[in-house]
């Protein structure tokens, strides 16, 4: 069964990066970005396929900070990546 989380971001801060994450998400298998703004990403995922920490992950690639307990974990992975404006994952 599907399931649908809200991810918190931080870092994002106009339309580019709104579609940075918006296309980092759509690259994860299994998940489906159902809404994208400045703060946040709304996902449907098969947990079969995927999961909340992959999900994080491509936030991450993207430049970005998400802000849950259970992806902070990998915050200093992507040291440097500062999104498009600057003002993305900060290390």
């Amino acid at each position: 069964m599907k399931q649908r989380m809200m991810i918190p971001i931080s870092g994002m801060t106009c339309e580019s990066c709104i579609e940075a994450v918006r296309i980092a998400l759509a690259a994860v298998p299994g998940s489906q970005v159902d809404a994208v703004s400045i703060g946040s990403a709304t996902v449907t995922y098969d947990p079969a396929r995927t999961s909340p920490t992959d999900l994080a992950k491509a936030v991450l690639r993207a430049g970005y900070s998400p802000v849950a307990a259970n992806s902070l974990a990998y915050a200093g992975t992507f040291a440097g990546r500062h999104g498009c404006c600057g003002g993305g994952a900060q290390s």
